[in-house]
């Protein structure tokens, strides 16, 4: 497994102690979303294991001045294809606050399709999925 991933404008890569001081926007995950040109933290994302919930969860969160051009969507697609091609992994999820409209567009761009509203810790939430052979269009 490689130790960072790298698209057109971000590199994810583990969270280091050095990201603490950016990271205090948001709460994080131990893989962090860097700005490419300036190496600074500007998020978290990842793939998580919910057990109790039994699926393996695409999330991501960018501090607020990040919003709206496109990394969201970007690192998504990154997380996607390695989860897939790299990993192996069959089947993906993720869940978002009904109202968080911009989240909801990344995941339906990222190719998941909305399964169910519910609760996931606590929350309430539209729960997504994405399976390997539906992103292979099979």
């Amino acid at each position: 497994m490689q130790d960072r991933i790298e698209t057109e404008r971000l590199i994810l890569r583990p969270f280091e102690a050095s990201d603490a001081s950016a990271a205090f926007g948001w709460f994080g995950d131990p893989v962090v979303i860097l700005h490419r040109t300036s190496g600074v933290a500007i998020g978290d994302s990842g793939l998580l294991v919910l057990k109790d919930y039994g699926w393996i969860d695409l999330g991501f969160r960018l501090a607020q001045p990040h919003w709206g051009k496109g990394f969201a969507t970007e690192v998504a697609s990154a997380w996607v294809r390695a989860a897939f091609d790299e990993f192996g992994l069959s089947r993906l999820g993720a869940f978002v606050h009904p109202k968080n409209v911009a989240s909801i567009r990344v995941l339906e761009k990222a190719g998941f399709h909305s399964e169910r509203r519910g609760s996931v810790m606590g929350m309430d939430s539209i729960v997504f999925s994405l399976d390997a052979d539906a992103r292979r269009g099979l």
